[in-house]
């Protein structure tokens, strides 16, 4: 089972802006059965990205002040 869904709010691990997470996928090859891969978008000023993480790179982001 996935540990985020869609919509939600995370950064990776090791520093990042703060991205949606926009679909998942467990791979056929190359990663365990069990690993859970995230497609997430962000913004980097102007321009959207877009990029693939496994569930372990991943924690929530904290909530933004509002």
């Amino acid at each position: 089972m996935a540990k985020y869904a869609i919509g939600d709010l995370v950064k990776l691990k090791s520093g990042s802006p703060v991205m949606t997470v926009s679909s998942t996928f467990v791979p056929f090859s190359g990663h365990s059965k069990d690993e859970t891969v995230y497609t997430c978008k962000w913004f980097a000023g102007a321009k959207m990205q877009k990029g693939e993480f496994p569930e372990q790179s991943l924690i929530p982001a904290p909530p933004e002040d509002e």
